[in-house]
């Protein structure tokens, strides 16, 4: 099968769990024997084309530096256009924000069956949490293009999780034609990174440092921690415009010298993180999915997280991990030393968490189950 993907970030850019989806999914896909080709924006250092793992990468766009870009961006996707009508795909996925514009045209023009593969209504969710992390017109001009974008008329709809599914649902997108397909965890990478031969009295946290993230609590809750264990240690890992005033809070709170802020670190080196730590805490109050999740999974870390529709769909509470109520920072405070003060029990929780990922979350699955969606899609 000819696959044609398109995507805004794709390495060597990162930005959070959707890139890594993208590229996890196309190397397993390429893997698998079928002819896959990413059309991106470009990016600083990285060749326009070139084979990368069997995915042929086409980096025709413009270079982006900031998702705040939206006229670039928009100039940028639309730059895909006559390199995605030159070639005769069998299918065509496109990932939101911006690529489906150009994508669904060429669709159209090309009559190839097209798929869009959604994280969901991510600025819907914001602004119910009065928690916008754009201006007001940005941020109504983005809820109206997500629920533009979401309305197309695809073939199928791939989502991130049964909450993006219920999202789609509630646009009025028919549910015969919306597929969850989980994303997944490369093991045979977290196998190769040995394990640390002592663990630290550190928890970690990963994700971009924005307000929905919870970083903020996350802090609070660890001054508790601290007072019980003063030599625990909060590794963050993630950079975002909070970064300053996070660095302050901790400074406050006389935490400067058990908080460290790593920013975007590499993958390997992440790993070691994880696997170094105790557990995974991600105060969340809005996600998608959450893929940080099984990643600490697959370190065998429990994991600790507020109770959201996406968390629920991974974390079984007190099995391999813990789900603690929103903005409960003295229970958020009390799981950490919970995991802290009882060894046995987190690593417990940290093998549940493992089999889950094992029997369920891998890249290879995921490939095999959007292969089905492609293939349902080709022939109706």
């Amino acid at each position: 099968m000819k696959i044609g993907l398109t995507a805004e970030i794709f390495p060597p850019a990162w930005e959070g769990g959707r890139s890594y989806r993208i590229y996890e999914t196309a190397k397993a896909l390429a893997s698998l024997g079928h002819e896959v080709h990413v059309y991106c924006h470009g990016f600083h250092g990285a060749p326009k084309a070139e084979l990368m793992e069997g995915i042929h990468v086409h980096r025709v766009g413009l270079k982006v530096a900031s998702i705040m870009s939206y006229f670039k961006r928009v100039v940028s996707t639309s730059l895909f256009l006559p390199f995605l009508s030159e070639e005769r795909f069998d299918v065509l996925n496109a990932n939101t924000l911006f690529p489906p514009l150009p994508t669904y045209l060429v669709s159209k023009i090309k009559q190839v069956p097209i798929v869009l593969t959604t994280d969901g209504l991510l600025y819907p969710r914001l602004k119910r949490l009065s928690l916008s992390e754009r201006g007001w017109l940005m941020g109504e001009l983005t809820i109206w293009l997500e629920g533009f974008i979401s309305r197309m008329k695809y073939d199928a709809i791939i989502a991130v999780s049964n909450y993006v599914k219920q999202e789609m649902a509630g646009l009025g997108v028919p549910q015969e034609k919306i597929y969850v397909v989980y994303s997944g965890v490369n093991l045979r990478l977290y196998d190769s990174i040995e394990e640390p031969k002592k663990e630290d009295k550190s928890i970690v946290f990963v994700g971009n440092l924005l307000p929905h993230k919870g970083v903020k609590d996350l802090i609070f809750a660890f001054q508790n921690v601290k007072k019980e264990f003063p030599e625990v240690v909060l590794n963050i890992i993630g950079s975002g415009p909070m970064l300053n005033s996070l660095k302050v809070q901790a400074s406050k709170l006389r935490l400067k010298g058990n908080v460290f802020f790593y920013g975007r670190v590499s993958e390997k080196e992440k790993i070691r993180l994880i696997k170094s730590s105790k557990c995974l805490v991600l105060p969340s109050v809005m996600e998608s999915f959450g893929l940080v999740f099984l990643e600490a999974m697959a370190c065998k870390k429990p994991v600790i997280a507020y109770d959201i529709p996406a968390a629920r769909e991974t974390i079984l509470d007190g099995d391999n991990g813990f789900l603690v109520p929103q903005k409960d920072v003295s229970c958020l405070s009390d799981r950490m030393t919970e995991v802290l003060c009882n060894a046995s029990k987190a690593e417990a929780m940290g093998r549940s968490g493992r089999r889950l990922v094992e029997r369920e979350f891998t890249w290879q699955s995921t490939a095999e189950k959007t292969l089905a969606v492609y293939s349902k899609v080709l022939c109706s």
